[in-house]
């Protein structure tokens, strides 16, 4: 039934807009299952297993500016595949994986002002590889040793060099799951059969709880995902896809158009750290389809505001962006219409009545894109807002 509901919650969607761009190829041997991290103007990439099998310890920036390659410091580590990484804004780090003599429950910081690398505390935990990372230090799921996924959920506390454990992903155990960057949201994965998973969780700070999201259009494990995008995965051994997603909040998922670059699984996708407001840039690359390890490099461009939500008529919201208040268009002024507000996750955050010839106080959330729906007279509206500092 789940499913069936979000086939009809994106059926009624456009897709949004196809904006994908080759870019120079990763300079690097051709890999898969390599990882990434964005700090300021540069995409870092490295780690894998290349054409040859051979696993991999180099690295290498991509400026988002120039649109130029540079190789950086190697790892000063083993060479190693299925690691998580994520960034802080002045730091990128490195987690888990397995190399040659296993799996890892290692850490590694990666500081571009000095190009150096420096090992911080390992994970309290055993060893574990293709797990989720987020840039609010958040390790998730994974695989451990025996082959057995974990539902498990970390956190480094990069200012104490600690960790300590969070509430466990809901769904049971899984591995190759995908979603990473700002936003902690869980999509996917395979479970300890290797059956690919469609079902999507999400949390925030302090991770003392995960609430179920809208389930994928459809089963991925090996996918790439970064903010609320996923892009390519498998959903079978021989089945390999090329199909780009959105989770789109309470309206369920919208659909571009295919990965230009063809079917594959085991990339690497992060969004350049400087990109703020309603854009969107997204980089995406290496991989493997059926028959060959890839090097390719790719952009996605998506605005927020392009996406017209055609499920109920929008209303508009000023000033946009807010600092805490905004009114919206509604008719009929003077009378009372219940509302509710989403962030982008689809997560409820606010609700309440509102007299419709007064301003709405958001003033008490955290800055980001929302969608506030109005029930009235009947019908259903919508509108997006951005709440600023």
């Amino acid at each position: 039934m789940r499913l069936l509901a979000v086939a009809l919650l994106f059926a009624g969607h456009p897709t949004f807009p196809q904006a994908w761009t080759q870019l120079p190829d990763f300079p690097g041997t051709a890999r898969d299952d390599a990882t990434a991290f964005a700090v300021g103007n540069a995409v870092y990439v490295g780690t894998g297993r290349d054409v040859d099998f051979a696993l991999r310890n180099d690295w290498y920036a991509f400026n988002t500016v120039t649109g130029e390659w540079n190789a950086i410091a190697a790892m000063p580590t083993t060479g190693r595949q299925y690691c998580a990484a994520f960034a802080d804004g002045q730091y990128g780090y490195v987690f888990g994986g397995v190399d040659a003599n296993g799996l890892l429950n290692e850490l590694w910081r990666y500081d571009p002002m000095t190009d150096a690398w420096e090992q911080r505390t390992s994970l309290p935990g055993p060893g574990r590889s293709a797990s989720v990372a987020f840039d609010s230090g958040l390790i998730c799921t994974g695989m451990l040793a025996g082959g057995i996924p974990t539902d498990e959920v970390w956190h480094y506390d990069a200012a104490a060099d600690s960790w300590s454990e969070k509430a466990p992903v809901p769904g049971g155990p899984r591995h190759r799951a995908c979603g990473s960057g700002a936003n902690e949201l869980i999509f996917g994965g395979a479970n300890a059969a290797f059956e690919a998973l469609s079902d999507a969780y999400g949390s925030s700070p302090p991770w003392d709880a995960w609430y179920p999201i809208l389930e994928m259009p459809g089963p991925r494990y090996g996918a790439d995902g970064c903010r609320n995008f996923v892009v390519g995965g498998a959903s079978a051994a021989d089945e390999y896809h090329d199909g780009t997603w959105m989770f789109h909040g309470p309206w369920g998922w919208t659909i571009s158009e295919p990965f230009p670059g063809g079917p594959r699984r085991g990339g690497v996708m992060t969004a350049n750290a400087n990109v703020t407001g309603l854009d969107v840039r997204l980089y995406y690359g290496t991989g493997v389809d059926l028959s060959e390890r890839k090097n390719d490099w790719w952009s996605f461009d998506y605005y927020f505001g392009a996406v017209e939500e055609h499920v109920s008529p929008s209303v508009k919201g000023y000033p946009n962006p807010t600092n805490g208040l905004i009114r919206f268009d509604l008719s009929d002024n003077g009378r009372k219409v219940p509302y509710e507000v989403f962030d982008i996750t689809g997560r409820s955050i606010q609700q309440g009545m509102l007299h419709t010839s007064t301003p709405m106080d958001v003033s008490q959330q955290e800055p980001g894109r929302y969608i506030v729906v109005f029930r009235a007279y009947g019908v259903v509206y919508h509108s997006h807002f951005t709440l600023i500092p």
